[in-house]
């Protein structure tokens, strides 16, 4: 019954997957969701055929290149699809089917979608960020008061910790990077939201480098959304792991 319900999880997972990439594409260039209703190549403007739209299968039918004019396929539609649904297969794995199942796959897809608009754009945009603490208030209804307010003082620690940084130094946290982390601490907690920043500076701190020295010379501003994704991400699925590592190096002292 587990591995049907993992097979079902996992086409699922892909099928979501292909919508995200629509998201991805039309958002940031303003175009509708919902007009047109159909798939399109971005290179040579023709309507792509359901045969065609099947995820990741059709991607590798095709052989990453568009029937129509050629033109190749970005690789971020099979990784954006793939991620989706092996995301959700781990969700499932460390959570089984319950509500912070279903927050966390909402929540997974939107940030999905805000890492990889990040990473284009530099902005990250409301539509998909107001989304996430919304998502995250409805989880707080469901936990005792103690521990509402405890996130309710997370996320106005961390807002007002990260706004004054970006105060005092100019340009090195955006606005939609402080939504971002406050609306996420709402769901995560203390401690997990703790670790999400640390991992999402050690992760953009290791690019920050990397990236530096293939551009020496160059000053190149990184988005920090992506990281700060990533580190939900990881969170949201290792959190009780990550917790009791946590709580054995306390032990130990």
């Amino acid at each position: 019954m587990k591995y049907l319900i993992t097979s079902y999880i996992f086409i699922i997972g892909l099928a979501i997957g292909s919508f995200l990439n629509v998201c991805i594409y039309r958002i940031p260039r303003g175009i509708s969701l919902y007009t047109p209703r159909y798939s399109f190549c971005p290179i040579c403007k023709k309507r792509i055929n359901w045969y065609d739209n099947i995820p990741l299968i059709s991607y590798l039918i095709l052989r990453g290149k568009c029937r129509s004019c050629g033109a190749p396929i970005s690789i971020r539609y099979p990784i954006v699809e793939v991620s989706t649904a092996v995301s959700f297969i781990l969700l499932y794995i460390e959570n089984g089917i319950d509500l912070y199942f279903f927050i966390s796959a909402i929540i997974f897809s939107l940030l999905l979608c805000i890492i990889f608009i990040d990473t284009e754009t530099m902005l990250i945009p409301d539509l998909l960020s107001i989304p996430i603490g919304i998502v995250s208030c409805i989880y707080l209804l469901t936990l005792s008061d103690m521990a509402i307010v405890n996130r309710l003082i997370t996320a106005a620690v961390i807002f007002a910790i990260f706004y004054s940084v970006s105060k005092i130094v100019k340009g090195s946290i955006g606005y939609g990077d402080i939504k971002l982390l406050t609306f996420l601490s709402l769901l995560l907690g203390t401690v997990n939201t703790f670790f999400m920043i640390f991992i999402a500076s050690l992760l953009g701190s290791v690019f920050g480098i990397v990236w530096g020295k293939r551009r020496e010379g160059l000053k190149t501003k990184v988005p920090f959304g992506p990281f700060i994704g990533m580190g939900a991400l990881i969170m949201m699925i290792y959190g009780r792991e990550m917790r009791f590592i946590y709580q054995l190096v306390l032990g130990n002292k």
